[in-house]
């Protein structure tokens, strides 16, 4: 038994070690940062999915998330259900929103379990636009991909993560 516990205390280690790989495209600063008094309209995207499942609420989480760090920074912000460009842009005629924030979640890969190995991976598209003019001034994909460890990162909190620092780079 004592030969083999330096190998069991190295499989447990390993086995819990963490180490998630969280990218921005593109990683460079926004030439036009946004101003911290204009109103956000963020768009709910639909739930991600990955091969024939779809993951439930996803799409309300990643638009929650946005919403979160946005109000961390005393920044107005409001969700809209809106399937495209056009119909966020209605949506909001009437309301004070100078942005949007469109989102599209490419690619949601949660696992339930931390046994199978198999990692966590979330790809997010984000899109922002002037309201007045339509114009797209900045978009980026968000990708985290987790590790084949026990006790990685859910997708949702990589999500999180990732949305944290695309927003410091917007303001």
């Amino acid at each position: 038994m004592k030969r083999w516990f330096p190998f069991l205390a190295l499989l447990i280690v390993t086995a819990c070690a963490s180490s998630e790989t969280l990218e921005m495209y593109p990683s460079s600063r926004i030439k036009h940062p946004l101003s911290t008094s204009k109103n956000i309209g963020i768009q709910v995207p639909m739930d991600g999915r990955f091969d024939d499942l779809v993951y439930d609420g996803t799409g309300e989480k990643a638009a929650n998330v946005f919403k979160r760090e946005l109000e961390k920074r005393k920044i107005r912000s409001e969700l809209l259900k809106c399937a495209s460009d056009e119909d966020c842009l209605s949506a909001i005629a009437d309301r004070p929103i100078e942005f949007l924030i469109l989102l599209e979640l490419l690619h949601w890969e949660e696992r339930r379990t931390a046994i199978s190995g198999l990692v966590d991976r979330v790809t997010l598209k984000v899109t922002v636009m002037d309201r007045t003019s339509g114009h797209k001034m900045h978009s980026a994909y968000l990708q985290g991909v987790g590790t084949r460890s026990l006790g990685g990162k859910s997708a949702e909190t990589m999500m999180s993560e990732l949305v944290q620092a695309y927003i410091q780079k917007l303001y």
